[in-house]
């Protein structure tokens, strides 16, 4: 089981990596800070227990030390300046997210959600105005082993980051998401967007009653039929385009 762990972070390098380029190459400048700066400053943040987790396993024989991070800066506030980074990092199994505050040339650790169970191998972070209100909601994707995203979409309330995506708790209280491969969309055209997951025969749609997303509708359709803001998909379908580019380059 590790051999096909540590096999499959091999082959999965050149997506992550180029989940990171794509991550940076498209984070605005704030408080004058460039985008490596910005990076050093995510880079410092990274949680000390993924670290010694990683080295633990491999210590138990398992795959070498490992680490991946992805990351947004946005106005999470509403207040028209960029002055929030959210991060999420992986050691290759489990996970972490912070929110940032960005105070001059440095920043500051404003929040961490407790999720145990916020596990993945390469993460991506997206930031969507659902409500169109100009306060971007936060999602946060992991990649399997499998090849399939595992979606946590999130909304700040100034002093935290609350789960609304749809979710649910175990037998031990742990809250796992229940979302993957979802997308965004506005299903009714009303504005607000909704999360559409599943396959073609079985899509689910959820909607946002102002404080979080619930099942609404079980239904079969195309996606195609629908124009998207945004889709959960980009990630796949912006990293696929680019390995080909960069083959036939």
């Amino acid at each position: 089981m590790v051999t096909s762990v540590h096999h499959f972070r091999r082959v999965s390098s050149i997506i992550g990596i180029l989940s990171v380029v794509w991550t940076l190459t498209c984070t605005p400048h704030v408080f004058a800070l460039t985008t490596q700066e910005i990076e050093q400053i995510v880079e410092q943040f990274y949680p000390q227990r993924l670290i010694d987790e990683s080295e633990a396993d491999f210590q138990k024989g398992g795959p070498a030390p490992f680490r991946a991070r992805a990351f947004q800066v946005g106005d999470l506030d509403g207040i028209g300046t960029d002055n929030y980074i959210v991060a999420a990092y992986t050691n290759g199994f489990s996970a972490a997210i912070r929110v940032l505050k960005l105070q001059n040339d440095t920043a500051a650790l404003v929040f961490e959600p407790n999720l145990p169970l916020l596990d993945g191998i390469y993460p991506a972070v997206e930031l969507v105005d659902i409500e169109n209100d100009g306060r971007p909601e936060v999602a946060v994707h992991f990649s399997s082993p499998r090849g399939t995203l595992t979606d946590w979409v999130f909304r700040w309330t100034e002093m935290e980051l609350s789960l609304i995506g749809p979710a649910s708790v175990n037998q031990h209280g742990d809250v796992f998401t229940r979302l993957f491969e979802s997308s965004f969309f506005d299903v009714d055209g009303d504005g607000v967007l909704e999360i559409v997951q599943g396959p073609m025969k079985a899509t689910e749609v959820y909607s946002f009653d102002g404080q979080n997303f619930t099942l609404t509708k079980s239904l079969v359709f195309s996606r195609r039929s629908f124009v998207s803001q945004r889709p959960l998909s980009w990630i796949r379908e912006n990293l696929k385009s680019r390995a080909q580019g960069m083959a036939l380059s």
